[in-house]
Order: structure tokens, then C-alpha cells, then sequence
């Protein structure tokens, strides 16, 4: 639509192209949200209602994870640390090494 109705307007056709899209996109969504009978049809309240279980499974995963993050970044920043006792040199060197692999 953009294409050849508002072709003539530019930028600001283009603009106006795509808000007429996205406002035509919203009222189908809307529509079938409003009208339609499917198996994920959901309410609000139901959608922040979090078993146990699954606050567990969550947990369970990212914990280790978190963990790893951390540690490494620890690591990196005790790594910076010692090589920062050694100069401003050293540091340009080490960052210079690094930027070319």
C-alpha cells in the first residue's frame, strides 16, 4: 500500500503507509482475540499465576548459570586487576592482542 499510494509524499508517505498497516494488523489481532475460540486463550490474571514447580524447574537451570557468570566475571576482572599493577603499557599490549584474533 505504501508503495504506490504514497509514493509521491516520501518519507513521510512511507510513514503513514506503515501506520495504516500497523492499525489494520491491530484490528485483526483484536478481532480474533475478542471473537475467536482457541486452546491458548488466556485471561490476564492467569497469566501471572506461577506454580511452584515451575518457579523450581527456573531456579534449578539458572542458578548454575548465574553462578558460572559470575565467577567468569570475577575472573576477567581479577585478570584486568593484575595487569593493570603492571602499567599502562601492558594494558595497551594486552587490548591490542586481543582486538586482532
Amino acid at each position: 500500500m505504501e508503495t504506490w499510494v504514497f509514493r509521491h509524499w516520501a518519507l513521510p508517505g512511507g510513514a503513514l503507509g506503515t501506520l495504516i498497516a500497523r492499525i489494520v494488523e491491530l484490528a485483526f489481532i483484536g478481532y480474533f482475540l475478542a471473537t475467536g475460540s482457541y486452546a491458548f486463550k488466556t485471561r490476564i490474571r492467569e497469566l501471572f499465576q506461577i506454580s511452584k514447580t515451575l518457579v523450581k524447574r527456573i531456579v534449578e537451570k539458572a542458578l548454575p548459570l548465574a553462578l558460572n557468570e559470575v565467577l567468569w566475571a570475577s575472573g576477567m576482572a581479577l585478570l584486568l586487576k593484575f595487569y593493570a599493577t603492571r602499567g599502562a603499557d601492558v594494558i595497551s599490549r594486552i587490548f591490542n592482542c586481543n582486538h586482532r584474533f
